[in-house]
């Protein structure tokens, strides 16, 4: 992959071509140790008050400006036109004059630089791309090997880089230096801090949450269905938005003068949750709550509180998956009061067992199958990681209510919807629709294990300025002690019910961890997800899928060798399948 500067393309870029080629070049194989520069200015040009290039390819061959025109492309009467969704726009010259006058520029900005030194002599190449149409055109007025067009999308962007190299030497016989790795890297800082403004992390991460912040027309249709259908289930994998429209329908619900219990498996985010809830006065009553003490509230206020605690054992799982509601079921229906007028269930494939429905039906005014209750799941990849969702009870809502799906991924960028689908294995099929920075992959031996590799990216993180509040460290499984001693060493605390209302802000003084799974309906700015062994069983596809979708815009996974060359091969053969495909279209 390319290195790109800056990381990410900004919201404000609306050319789809070159937003195209900015993907394009980035996920490029075989690049290792290219830089690219997007749109990068020019204080001083030749012909203009200040010139731009699209894109500064720093390869091993050289130094290549490329410039980018998307949609149909016209010469009339000698005067060149592009159009695209905005309507058609006469260009002032024609793109190969921009091109390589740009170019001209920017070598003799460089070689002033660099007299004496060896950068002096590198050699400068400029190209056209036009992924959107075949240019067949003769002339003098251009090189076909300084073109990229819509047959190129099939073929290795070095392939382009090679005939760009060879028509640049043709072109200037004259001696031209390539670029080792060390002449790219100090070409690539001087272009960079005296040329372009790199966005900080901290703005990149205010520009990406305003961006996924908007509500997509689906969810806006889910909060119009509250209204119509009493019994609803929402269906959508992580990022879509779930649990904020859970949150608004509960809300609505209580404004209304409805008394609304919101429920959930997760305990960190009922008391996430609670804090925002409490900040408003209802008509109603809203309740929040994770399902276990829930329950448990529920059995305490009835006369079987001392049968139940005798029997309660927190070290057995089936208290928590079997007595716990089957008690619950009991005293709700001994009693007969306290009934709620409406249910919501966020996370509720976690929730979706027999005995467990049996126990909210008792408190649910009317009942699951003529009350009024809304269940906000994922049936597919997030489902696997509690393992608790029973078919039976799942048909068991579907038999009394209406289905909404959501499909738009409205928390993750791009580049981290792409990755978390690769690793994960995941056959949702979201879009997401912001893009971002590339998720960062850091392989560690399993035998030295991953301390040493948190420490470097929390250290990269802290110099970056980033609140603690913003960033997550979570664990695909309970640490070990070794593990315990690093986080300690690394002064990251336990993500707690007290924290967990102060994430994402500034109120949090140091960075917290979690595990994957109890992290579960949260999210954060930045992500370490640390320890990913494997993603053979489903159990761990699932995990991943959980902890990596949790990130909204810096995502870093913190992965064993073996997982990794496993996800580099998923990679190669996505990158065939995709190159077939278009080769097919073509």
């Amino acid at each position: 992959m390319t290195r790109m500067i800056p990381p990410t393309i900004h919201s404000s870029v609306q050319s789809h071509a070159e937003r195209r080629m900015y993907e394009i070049i980035r996920d490029a194989p075989n690049t290792e140790h290219w830089v690219c520069i997007h749109s990068l200015g020019l204080a001083h040009h030749e012909t203009k008050r200040r010139g731009e290039i699209d894109f500064v390819l720093l390869t091993q061959h050289g130094v290549f400006v490329l410039e980018v025109k998307g949609g149909r492309i016209q010469r009339r009467d000698g005067v060149w036109y592009s159009e695209n969704r905005s309507g058609e726009h006469p260009l002032h010259e024609s793109p190969f004059d921009q091109a390589s006058s740009a170019m001209f520029e920017l070598a003799k900005t460089v070689r002033e630089r660099f007299r004496g030194n060896p950068l002096a002599k590198t050699l400068f190449g400029y190209g056209v791309v036009m992924p959107d149409v075949d240019y067949t055109i003769d002339g003098p007025e251009s090189d076909p090997r300084s073109i990229y067009d819509r047959r190129d999308l099939r073929k290795p962007l070095t392939a382009y880089v090679d005939r760009l190299a060879q028509f640049a030497r043709q072109s200037d016989p004259r001696p031209r230096n390539a670029l080792n790795k060390a002449r790219t890297e100090e070409l690539a800082d001087f272009l960079r801090g005296d040329f372009d403004l790199i966005p900080t992390m901290d703005a990149i991460l205010s520009d990406t949450r305003a961006q996924l912040a908007e509500l997509t027309k689906e969810q806006r249709g889910v909060l119009d269905a509250l209204h119509h259908s009493p019994r609803l289930i929402v269906d959508g994998g992580a990022g879509s938005g779930k649990t904020l429209l859970a949150i608004e329908a509960a809300r609505r619900l209580a404004r209304e003068g409805e008394r609304v219990l919101f429920l959930t498996y997760n305990k960190l985010l009922a008391a996430r949750i609670t804090t925002g809830a409490a900040a408003e006065d209802y008509a109603g009553e809203l309740v929040v709550r994770n399902a276990h003490r829930h329950f448990h509230e529920v059995i305490k206020a009835s006369p079987l509180a001392a049968e139940f605690e005798a029997k309660f054992d927190p070290a057995n799982n089936a208290t928590f998956d079997e007595l716990l509601p089957e008690y619950a079921e009991v005293a709700a229906s001994d009693s007969g009061e306290g009934l709620f007028d409406a249910i919501v269930m966020d996370e509720a494939q976690d929730l979706l067992t027999t005995r467990n429905l049996n126990a909210l039906h008792e408190m649910l005014r009317g009942g699951l199958e003529e009350g009024r209750w809304f269940a906000f799941l994922d049936s597919q990849d997030q489902a696997v990681v509690y393992a608790n969702a029973e078919d039976a009870a799942l048909d068991r809502l579907r038999q009394n209510s209406v289905t909404q799906t959501l499909a738009i991924n409205c928390r993750n960028t791009q580049p981290i919807a792409r990755q978390t689908a690769l690793l994960s294995g995941s056959n949702r099929r979201s879009k997401a629709r912001v893009g971002g920075p590339p998720v960062e992959f850091i392989p560690y031996r399993e035998q030295t294990g991953w301390g040493g590799n948190l420490e470097r990216v929390i250290n990269d993180i802290r110099r970056e300025g980033v609140s603690p509040g913003q960033v997550s460290v979570l664990l695909a499984r309970k640490p070990d002690e070794k593990e315990a001693k690093v986080l300690k060493r690394l002064s990251i605390q336990q993500l707690t019910e007290d924290t967990v209302p102060a994430l994402g802000t500034t109120a949090l003084e140091r960075i917290t961890w979690s595990t994957a799974s109890g992290f579960k309906g949260l999210e954060n700015d930045a992500v370490i997800v640390v320890g990913v062994k494997g993603v053979e069983k489903a159990w761990s596809r699932g995990v991943v899928y959980v902890g990596m979708s949790r990130a909204r815009t810096r995502l870093y996974v913190i992965l064993t060798d073996e997982c990794d060359e496993e996800r580099q091969r998923r990679l190669r053969a996505r990158q065939e399948r995709r190159s077939s495909d278009i080769e097919m279209l073509l």
